[in-house]
């Protein structure tokens, strides 16, 4: 194992304090254990922002884009990474 995936759940209650706590945890232990933590479920700037606080590896989600075609999330990356 090399990732651990986190449920938008998690995302959806980070607002309360055991949310917040939980989150946090699993963040800071899957690092202590060298692995790559991926946030799911992600709508809206307030969760990107308190993730990147939380050093949350990829965050994935609505906020970002709507599922696409393989091509298209081919051209839109290679876009991003262009400019």
């Amino acid at each position: 194992m090399d990732g651990l995936k986190l449920d938008k759940f998690l995302a959806d209650n980070m607002w309360t304090e055991r949310g917040e706590v939980v989150l946090n945890s699993l963040i800071q232990t899957g690092h202590q254990l060298s692995l790559i933590i991926q946030a799911e479920g992600i709508e809206t700037e307030e969760q990107v922002k308190k993730l990147r606080q939380y050093h949350c590896d990829i965050l994935q989600g609505f906020y970002f884009s709507l599922p696409v075609p393989l091509e298209e999330a081919r051209r839109k990356i290679e876009e991003h990474c262009t400019t």
